[in-house]
């Protein structure tokens, strides 16, 4: 094939239909596939006794160390306890501190040496919740790391320089939303009194200052938000705004609003001052509204960043990945639109366009030539269907009551919200997003390992193995729709029998286990089990 790869592939695929044997089919491929990834993993060389080589969760050991984790989690999605992921996770931590260099607007474990930490914080947790036998515990290092990293977060303004350039300090990859992202995650991850004991007395710095972390994050919007009007004027202005590079501000999930956003939905309602004159809830619905209008405008594409950047205006087509994108968007309106008390207090019908056009453009222009990735690939374009296909299908009682409440207070809306009600379902979602997650297969080095010919010409990552380039990532993309499969077919065998509601399915057991199973886009939802489900299971 030639040398020179497009933006994207034309789309060839068609939406699969979704009924039990289909269902079933994806099921049994993805769960070999993810078999299979972990040997080609664990058959890599990883240079995990040399610190300077170990790398960042996004392009690093640390990264494929994440994966291996939730892989250990998911086992019962994946249908394989004989893959040890755990076991595999642990050989590639580095267990002790490694030298760690903050920098004012890089603090994100994500993106920064900040992420071993992080990594090893959580793998005390995992070693506890899921009796792992290793009697880890954090260490003072890692400790003091995470908890000065905290404090310092709240001491920069929203704007710091970094190498000579002018650069945000609070996107999901470098800044301090990535922080709030490790922080909320360790939380969710202390379910057991045994991991309470081991993990929140060192942390209790950190963890007491997440309130302040996210009043933190809030002002640097507002004031980059007057920043903005001050240079370019009130029209185009949203409530919240974070620089990214320069004077220009990104719109992306790991570079931008939608994933700084995301991030704050993840928090406590309490933490948001939901019973306050202030609270942050109106800013941040007034923001999604802004970012879906320009999506809308757009045609199903968000642009990189406003103004846009030259560089941008180059490109044959807008960016269309998690990064910088609709995708990113999408999963922004997904975690929106899971709290039936915020959808029934700030939803608006352009959620649901930009819903609407976001995916109708990832399935046109979404088979991208850098492969099969989460963060500007095939997996990263399929995961948000995942996500909203389970709102649009489990959650459809909330959402069309939250739906109702609002548009009776938006007079004339009505006929918007019928228009695409009709074609916003599960289905509509999981029909679209099973076709990329199985086409993954075919990009290196996944394809290369097993000898899969492509009708594509994939480009092989930079970084191959890594979590957000390269094969790890998918492992956690293919896993996660796994459960989200197996949690589909349960629904459709309970649905079989003709006197269940949706409620009595939600309270099913075996139900609530494959909800457990699915753990979010790492770094942009919160990776951990919910309470009141481990409750409920």
């Amino acid at each position: 094939m030639s040398s020179h790869r497009p933006q994207y592939f034309p789309n060839k695929l068609h939406p699969i239909d979704i009924n039990r044997s289909n269902l079933e089919h994806v099921l049994k491929e993805l769960q070999s596939a993810v078999k299979e990834g972990v040997e080609i993993i664990c058959n890599s060389p990883l240079p995990v006794t040399d610190a300077s080589d170990y790398g960042s969760i996004y392009s690093g050991i640390p990264g494929v160390a994440l994966a291996l984790l939730r892989l250990e989690r998911q086992n019962e999605s994946i249908g394989s306890s004989s893959l040890h992921c755990a076991e595999l996770a642990y050989e590639r931590i580095i267990p002790t501190p490694t030298d760690v260099h903050l920098f004012p607007g890089r603090m994100s474990p994500i993106g920064s040496s900040l992420g071993p930490v992080f990594l090893r914080i959580l793998a005390v947790c995992e070693d506890h919740n899921l009796n792992l036998g290793r009697g880890l515990s954090v260490s003072p290092e890692d400790a003091s790391a995470l908890n000065d990293a905290v404090q310092r977060s709240l001491q920069h303004g929203a704007v710091i320089s970094f190498k000579g350039h002018s650069l945000g300090g609070d996107e999901v990859l470098y800044g301090r939303a990535g922080l709030l992202w490790a922080l909320l995650t360790i939380q969710k991850h202390m379910y057991e009194e045994k991991t309470e004991k081991a993990v929140r007395g060192a942390l209790r710095p950190a963890l007491k200052a997440v309130p302040q972390l996210i009043d933190t994050i809030i002002a640097a919007g507002k004031q980059g938000s007057r920043k903005f009007i001050e240079k370019h004027g009130p029209s185009d202005a949203f409530p919240l705004m974070w620089p990214w590079i320069e004077d220009y501000y990104g719109l992306g999930a790991v570079h931008g609003i939608s994933g700084i956003l995301t991030v704050l939905l993840s928090c406590d309602l309490t933490d948001l001052r939901i019973d306050e004159e202030d609270s942050y809830l109106g800013l941040i619905a007034d923001t999604i509204t802004c970012l879906c209008r320009i999506c809308i405008a757009n045609h199903g594409h968000l642009p990189m960043s406003i103004p846009p950047r030259p560089s941008s205006q180059s490109r044959a087509a807008p960016l269309l990945q998690i990064c910088h994108g609709t995708p990113g968007l999408l999963v922004l309106l997904a975690a929106a639109q899971r709290n039936g008390f915020f959808t029934g207090t700030f939803w608006k019908p352009e959620w649901d366009v930009a819903i609407r056009l976001g995916t109708e453009k990832i399935w046109q222009e979404g088979i991208l030539s850098k492969g099969g990735n989460l963060c500007h690939g095939l997996t990263g374009n399929a995961w948000p269907l995942l996500t909203l296909h389970d709102i649009f299908t489990y959650d459809l009682d909330t959402q069309t009551i939250a739906r109702r409440i609002r548009a009776e207070r938006l007079a004339g809306d009505g006929e918007q919200i019928s228009k695409d009600r009709e074609v916003l379902t599960g289905d509509y979602f999981l029909s679209r997003a099973l076709p990329f997650m199985m086409l993954a297969r075919e990009s290196p080095p996944y394809s290369s390992a097993r000898e899969i010919p492509s009708s594509y010409d994939f480009r092989t990552p930079d970084r191959p193995f890594s979590l957000y380039e390269g094969l790890a990532g998918q492992l956690c993309a293919w896993a996660e729709t796994c459960a989200v499969i197996k949690g589909r077919l349960r629904q459709m065998e309970l649905a079989a029998d003709k006197n269940m509601s949706m409620v009595d399915i939600e309270r099913d057991k075996t139900f609530t286990k494959c909800l457990l199973q699915q753990l979010g886009f790492p770094g942009l939802e919160v990776n951990g089990p919910d309470k009141e489900l481990l409750l409920r299971g």
